[in-house]
């Protein structure tokens, strides 16, 4: 298993580089408390109004949606089926979606693809 401290600087990493962040199965009887110190950590960076979705049994019969801000955003909601996605800055909530629009330039062509670097 991955140490924490590897784990918890990901997380640092992801949330202070603006990334939109997905987090599967993220809890367990023996990893539960993390959820709570994700949070902290992504709220370091963003806003409290960061849109944040969660789904549950995806795919399946018992599938459920919650769409939520990093604010109310509740770990005790979670479970080891759960897939926890983390907007970024540009991200915003839409007909109960959550929207993050594309980087692009003029022609709708990702600044990535027409530098050949990071951006």
């Amino acid at each position: 298993m991955t140490p924490w401290e590897k784990i918890e600087r990901r997380i640092e990493a992801a949330a202070s580089a603006d990334f939109v962040t997905a987090v599967y199965n993220p809890k367990s009887e023996g990893r539960y408390w993390q959820l709570y110190r994700l949070k902290e950590l992504f709220l370091k960076y963003r806003e409290p109004e960061t849109s944040v979705g969660y789904i549950r049994q995806a795919g399946r019969e018992e599938q459920e949606i919650k769409i939520t801000t990093l604010h109310d955003f509740d770990p005790e909601e979670i479970d080891m089926f759960t897939i926890v996605i983390i907007g970024n800055s540009q991200s915003y909530t839409w007909n109960d979606k959550i929207i993050t629009p594309a980087v692009t330039t003029g022609n709708n062509v990702p600044k990535t693809l027409v530098s050949g670097k990071k951006s």
